[in-house]
């Protein structure tokens, strides 16, 4: 059982970024840069960028990392606004400069879908790609190499996998409604407040995600849950506004 779930979870994670990307794609017969660009600045500013903030504020031992670790709330709130400013400045860059040139609403979901679909096939698919492998018998490596994996492997539950599931799809239902919410405020200066309450926003829906990381809250469905709530009370507010954006 727990074979078949590691594969099943691994498909999901790759299956459902590169269906929405296919879908998207056909349907309004767009390129694959709108996509790519989305790939590209969630690398750059959320594990590039974002990383490099992070290594001086909670890895190395200064003032400020000392006092972000000794106070959790701290932590958490630091945690989710570097998220948030990091990949809304992301989207900012990638629509107001690698994109300029493209004006069709469309652009905004495919630099959602681009954005939150490599996340979910580095954090997800890979994972449980992994995993699959070790467990099919699959010599990862060296022993150290291997004892990681096979902790993992023992510690994967099938209602683990379900919740891992279904926290992507809130995450790809936020990076959309965000994306619209940062085009729309790039293409129209009169509503450039977008941005940062897409910044917001992001920080909002990441609050119940860094309440658990510090044991503020102890049950990952109830986070999972919240995080659901979330992506999709944003995906619903960028809807609204896409369909009131003009062809």
């Amino acid at each position: 059982m727990q074979n078949i779930m590691l594969i099943l979870t691994t498909l999901f994670a790759f299956a459902l970024p590169i269906g929405l990307l296919v879908y998207w794609k056909n349907r309004h017969d767009l390129t694959m840069f709108p996509f790519v660009t989305g790939a590209i600045c969630f690398l750059l500013f959320a594990l590039g960028l974002e990383q490099v903030m992070h290594t001086f504020c909670i890895v190395r031992d200064n003032p400020v990392s000392r006092a972000i670790q000794a106070n959790p709330w701290l932590y958490v709130i630091y945690g989710c606004l570097a998220a948030g400013i990091f990949e809304e400045t992301g989207r900012l860059f990638g629509f107001k400069v690698l994109l300029r040139n493209y004006k069709e609403k469309e652009i905004s979901v495919a630099y959602g879908i681009g954005h939150g679909g490599i996340e979910t096939i580095l954090s997800l698919g890979l994972t449980y790609l992994l995993l699959s492998l070790v467990s099919l018998g699959v010599n990862m490596g060296t022993p150290e190499a291997n004892a990681p994996l096979l902790e993992s492997l023992q510690a994967a539950t099938a209602g683990e996998m379900c919740l891992a599931m279904l926290e992507r799809v809130s995450a790809i239902m936020m990076h959309i409604g965000l994306s619209i919410l940062v085009f729309i405020a790039v293409r129209d200066s009169s509503r450039f407040w977008l941005y940062p309450a897409a910044i917001g926003l992001h920080a909002l829906a990441d609050f119940a995600v860094g309440m658990y990381q510090v044991r503020l809250l102890s049950s990952i469905a109830l986070v999972e849950v919240i995080a659901f709530v979330c992506g999709l009370g944003i995906l619903g507010f960028g809807i609204a506004l896409y369909k009131r954006m003009e062809k």
